[in-house]
């Protein structure tokens, strides 16, 4: 047995935005930090002054108020403020001039002049659908966005930047924007660069490029505060050298492939090593800190309302300057990133002192001292910058690895942001995060949806493994206020309603629970690592006998049918409607809905009636299965919930007085028999035929379709206009509580060549009638 269920590695945003989710899902988890303190890229420290704080690698955070993760996360309610500056981000030019990025876009349309309308254009329609454009770009990009928007909106506008700069004219409005595609650190133009300008450019009109009060440190510790609050534990000074170090169920890497490479030694299978080994690293960032005396001179004041500034001149100088980092070429003035955490953060400058923020795109590994690269940027735009700077310190891109070693050369990205790497990241998988490894994920920035303080890349990694390995569907509520910690007294609880806790020691057998046995048994089978052939005997007796849509399937023929899905590598979702047990039988109506294009989904509806044998396993099914293109099987209705079983025990329902005919709940065998005999007998009203077994609103659901007492009789008038008869022979029911299933054939006029298998499951009202009742039809079963 494990001590823990999950073991996390690293201790950055997307390390602990794994943690924080896996727990949330009521899951014991460490996270393991070489370093002495928690945060990776969200790290600070007083470097010269005891109080004054340096940002350490992020400084600004617009994912952190736009993400879907940190969106549920809600910092502001736990105390974090994301303080927003006057001008999101400013782009200054020689000779005094400078473009500016407004938080109110009709603002920065007015300041841009000529361009100004163009650039309300290109950002107004993405401003108002940025939580949909943000979702679908910090996507695990293997679906359709939920907002069909977002594609239509982002597709045209990102091959307009690439191929003619989005039609800006004036040079202001050109480097404005160019300077926010420069953030993918590459080479521009290029589509992966026209993508991450249009998101971060429109979040500056949306909502904002704020900075943490206090520093970027403050995120880490709200994520670290929250995930010891529900169970979870920190380790910092633990350096991992190898995975036999970790005791878990699953291990979460938040490292780069080559940390993977690292960590599994010759445990890889040698063509995903390869695989790995191929993962391309982008050009490095070289940074430096300042401590000044007074804010940035800038020629224009302007410039020092500006929370974030880009220091990179002409949209042609950036073109070359970031081609030349790409290619090697160590040029004297790259582009540089500067923040002046102080502008947003009063707080952040102490006694007249302040810091300074900056990094510059070099060639990665490059060992040249940033600061006098730097310094030399900034006088170009800010001339006397250098007289106020008390103290400085650079770290070489060469360095940066040291400090955190998820930046191999100085790449803040983990990995090149390129057309290839953007989807194919860090290889080409449907689940990028899974490595052949059984319970070993990747969750860095290394896997989609790519850099960037989101948390994304945790989030989704760790969803991945909480479907694959605990069976755990619903994403657990992540806000403030997310319930109690779970204990061995206050176990966790059912979570959404599609999926329960399953014990990580413990399969249950069907005796035990027939709903958990549908549930580990299909993610076993499926969506599992284990042998196909000992998922099957976990379960069921090796010699069972297995009818499908009226056909046998004989074990091997089984064993056939589950290795081809998995080699689909399709993920999946099951939907349990209902369960109805007594004694060793069992029956069960359920979906199964896999993924065929993004959002658009196949179910599968399901039946299965089952017989248990004495160890539990079971051993024999009659199952019925159709799928059904283009619907995801929510819509059927709501999901088993395990907590509205009945009692164990539940009484069956008196039998009847003597001359009376049964009620449906005392004989729902001759319900059936009966109702069909009286619904197509002319000689019976329909009326009559109905409320004699079921109650005036009982509900009627044939396949997809949902009809009420008037649809019925309507169907009832209209079968009877044609003279059939269907006659009915009942091969088992089953009773539980209020709850019955049963299983039969009809046919028309009694015709044994076109016979139609039933699967129905419903509940009794008090008076014994139907008050609810659900028929899945197999049309192609054969009765011989």
């Amino acid at each position: 047995m494990t001590r823990v269920d999950v073991a996390v590695v690293g201790s950055g945003p997307n390390g602990l935005a794994a943690a924080v989710t896996m727990a949330r899902a009521g899951l014991t988890v460490e996270v393991h930090e070489q370093a002495a303190v928690i945060g990776g890229g969200l790290r600070g420290e007083a470097l010269f002054d005891s109080a004054v704080r340096h940002d350490l690698c992020a400084a600004v955070h617009p994912m952190a108020a736009a993400s879907a993760f940190f969106r549920a996360f809600d910092l502001e309610a736990r105390g974090v403020r994301l303080l927003q500056p006057p001008i999101s981000y400013a782009h200054p030019l020689d000779g005094g001039a400078a473009a500016f990025a407004y938080r109110d876009l009709a603002a920065t349309r007015d300041r841009l002049g000529a361009d100004g309308r163009r650039w309300y254009r290109l950002m107004a329609p993405l401003v108002r659908h940025s939580p949909g454009v943000t979702d679908f770009l910090l996507s695990g990009q293997r679906s359709l966005p939920p907002d069909p928007a977002a594609p239509l909106l982002l597709g045209p506008r990102v091959v307009d930047h690439l191929l003619r700069g989005n039609g800006l004219r004036t040079e202001a409005a050109r480097a404005l924007l160019t300077g926010v595609a420069a953030h993918a650190v590459g080479r521009l133009p290029s589509l992966p660069a026209g993508a991450i300008a249009l998101l971060l450019g429109h979040l500056a009109h949306a909502t904002g490029w704020p900075l943490p009060q206090g520093g970027s440190h403050r995120i880490a510790e709200a994520l670290a505060d929250d995930l010891t609050a529900h169970g979870g534990a920190v380790h910092t000074g633990r350096q991992v050298t190898d995975l036999a170090e970790l005791d878990a169920r699953v291990i979460m890497l938040d490292t780069t492939p080559r940390g993977l490479l690292t960590l599994a030694g010759d445990r890889l299978p040698a063509r995903y090593r390869r695989a790995l080994e191929r993962f391309r690293y982008g050009p490095g960032a070289a940074k430096a800190d300042f401590l000044v005396s007074e804010p940035i001179p800038w020629a224009d004041p302007e410039v020092g309302r500006a929370g974030t500034v880009h220091l990179g001149g002409t949209r042609a100088e950036m073109f070359a300057t970031e081609y030349a980092a790409v290619r090697g070429k160590a040029g004297q003035e790259p582009f540089v990133l500067l923040v002046d955490p102080a502008v947003t953060d009063p707080g952040r400058a102490v006694g007249g002192r302040r810091p300074v923020w900056a990094y510059a795109h070099v060639p990665n590994g490059d060992t040249r001292d940033p600061v006098p690269l730097i310094t030399r940027r900034i006088e170009r735009y800010a001339p006397g910058f250098a007289d106020t700077v008390i103290a400085a310190r650079g770290v070489p891109a060469a360095e940066y690895e040291t400090y955190n070693p998820n930046y191999p050369g100085g790449d803040i990205g983990a990995g090149a942001i390129t057309l290839t790497q953007s989807v194919f990241r860090p290889t080409p998988a449907w689940n990028p995060y899974r490595t052949p490894l059984p319970g070993v994920y990747l969750c860095s920035a290394s896997t989609p949806p790519g850099p960037s303080v989101h948390g994304m890349c945790g989030h989704l990694a760790a969803m991945a493994a909480l479907r694959r390995e605990f069976h755990i569907v619903a994403v657990p509520h992540l806000g403030p206020n997310g319930g109690p910690t779970p204990t061995e007294n206050n176990p966790p609880p059912h979570r959404g309603k599609q999926e329960s806790v399953m014990s990580v020691s413990h399969r249950p057998t069907a005796a035990e629970d027939f709903a958990g046995y549908l549930r580990a048994y299909h993610a076993d089978a499926i969506d599992g690592s284990d042998p196909v052939a000992e998922v099957w005997d976990r379960y069921h007796l090796p010699d069972g006998t297995h009818q499908v849509n009226g056909r046998m399937w004989d074990r091997d023929k089984i064993l056939g049918s589950l290795r081809s899905r998995r080699s689909l590598g399709a993920s999946y979702e099951l939907y349990i409607h209902e369960v109805t047990v007594e004694g060793r039988r069992a029956a069960a109506r359920y979906t199964i809905s896999t993924p065929m294009l993004g959002k658009i989904q196949s179910a599968t509806e399901a039946a299965v009636f089952a017989e248990l044998a004495q160890d539990g396993r079971v051993a024999r099914t009659i199952s019925f299965s159709a799928t059904r293109p283009g619907w995801s099987g929510r819509d059927r209705d709501e999901p088993f919930d395990s907590a509205a079983r009945p009692a164990p025990g539940t009484s069956p329902a008196p039998p009847p007085a003597e001359g009376e005919e049964p009620t449906p709940a005392q004989d729902p065998a001759h319900y059936l028999r009966a109702y069909y005999a009286a619904g197509y007998d002319v000689a019976v009203p329909a009326a009559e035929a109905h409320d004699r077994f079921h109650t005036p609103d009982a509900l009627h659901q044939v396949g997809r379709k949902v009809m009420q007492r008037s649809g019925v009789l309507k169907a009832l008038e209209e079968g009877r206009k044609l003279g059939h008869t269907y006659p009915v022979e009942v091969h088992e029911t089953l009773r539980e509580g209020n709850r019955f299933a049963a299983r039969y054939t009809t046919s028309r006029d009694g015709n044994p060549k076109r016979p139609q298998e039933v699967f129905a499951f419903g509940e009794f009202a008090p008076d014994g009638r139907v008050q609810s009742v659900r028929f899945a039809l197999d049309p192609g079963y054969d009765a011989a």
